[in-house]
């Protein structure tokens, strides 16, 4: 059996086993066969990755619905309390502005920061002050 070709992957190059070698990849071939040694991969492949899982769940606000999904189907889950702070987060109400004519309904995000009237973008300033603040 020594130095006999044993064909790689692409089937054009050929490397010579020793008996050491082919013995090893004829044990091999037959534990891969078993189910029981299936667990040791698995299980090794999910600790590698688990790790890099958290931090991408952690770090990253908005991850689509069926990474997360699969993400708790590996065990990885964000906590409860962390999801409904995200809801509330970057949600604000938005409210009319109180120095845009009624008929115009402008909607405002911004608020003045010091009397937080909500204002539009065409009544405040860059450090969202309203009119009446500045005077």
């Amino acid at each position: 059996m020594e130095g006999r070709r044993v064909a790689t992957n692409r089937g054009k190059e050929w490397k010579k086993l020793s008996k050491e070698e082919l013995m090893a990849f004829i044990g091999l071939t037959i534990l891969a066969g078993s189910e029981k040694n299936w667990d040791v991969p698995i299980q090794l492949s999910k600790e590698l990755v688990t790790p890099h899982m958290k931090s991408r769940l952690e770090g990253t606000p908005n991850l689509p619905t069926y990474i997360t999904e699969a993400m708790g189907r590996c065990g990885v889950t964000k906590a409860a309390n962390q999801q409904q702070e995200r809801s509330t987060e970057g949600q604000q109400k938005r409210k009319r502005c109180q120095m845009c004519p009624r008929n115009k309904d402008r909607k405002a995000t911004n608020c003045s920061w010091k009397c937080s009237t909500p204002v539009c973008n065409g009544h405040s300033q860059k450090q969202i002050v309203c009119d009446n603040c500045t005077q």
